[in-house]
């Protein structure tokens, strides 16, 4: 599977820096939470690669916190690391504390989240979350084909860039499908839900606006997605739930190798 390639990327970029091929080399690893499967995922797949580079490895939970990852940050540089692996709770405020940590000479890598291209790292190592949303958006154009759409959107957080990618991302590709497979766009969002990057938060957000004649609803957080819907789809063949099944089987089967 190649969900958490990035990972391995961002520990491939540690090793062709001077801080990897010290003999006492020290990583630290700042998850902006660990309260999800994705996100705990990505934290094991860093800490193994950092681990195969022989370093020792400091590794801190954020608790979806940005006080606590700040201090995070500044405690791990006080300690002594020579690079950072951080997915960052907010593109803005982590700024500060990430300048100041390359300042100390740390060497900084930016997984999975977005960070300011202002601020002082060495790479940012993400998916396309635009281009996931636009094939996943030509999907249900083409499956829902000469079907007027009512969607409902369920997202991270307000003002997320990387769940504002993903949803701009689905609604243009949900467009562009139509238009390109019927000549006309006939799409109607009657709901925004958001469930905070957690599954409680994803299933809480689903069941205010969930209702069985809306025809479907995208899924832009990967951990409401995959881990928030059953393994099996409901009978209903319109129903939030089954909807995000079957959006969950497509992304798995295209990235299982």
């Amino acid at each position: 599977m190649k969900l958490f390639t990035y990972c391995a990327a961002a520990a491939a970029l540690l090793l062709a820096s001077q801080a990897a091929l010290a003999a006492d080399c020290k990583i630290g690893i700042s998850m902006k939470t660990l309260s999800a499967p994705y996100f705990a995922a990505q934290e094991v797949s860093a800490k193994k690669h950092a681990q195969e580079l022989g370093c020792e490895v400091l590794s801190t939970d954020g608790q979806n916190d940005l006080v606590k990852q700040i201090a995070d940050v500044e405690d791990m540089v006080a300690q002594g690391i020579d690079a950072l692996i951080i997915n960052p709770r907010d593109s803005e405020a982590l700024v500060p504390a990430v300048n100041a940590a390359t300042a100390a000479g740390v060497k900084v890598f930016v997984i999975d989240s977005t960070l300011n291209p202002n601020a002082d790292f060495i790479s940012l190592v993400q998916s396309s979350n635009s281009q996931n949303g636009r094939l996943v958006g030509g999907w249900i154009a083409k499956e829902m084909e000469g079907k007027k759409l009512k969607i409902a959107l369920l997202s991270g957080e307000k003002g997320n860039e990387v769940g504002m990618e993903r949803r701009l991302g689905v609604i243009s590709g949900i467009i562009e499908g139509q238009l390109r497979n019927e000549g006309e766009a006939n799409l109607e969002i009657v709901a925004q839900g958001w469930g905070g990057w957690n599954s409680e938060g994803g299933l809480k957000a689903w069941k205010i606006f969930w209702s069985p004649t809306r025809m479907s609803t995208w899924c832009s957080a990967r951990t409401i997605r995959w881990y928030s819907v059953p393994k099996k789809p409901l009978k209903l063949k319109n129903s939030v739930t089954r909807y995000c099944w079957l959006q969950r089987r497509m992304v798995r089967k295209k990235h299982s190798g």
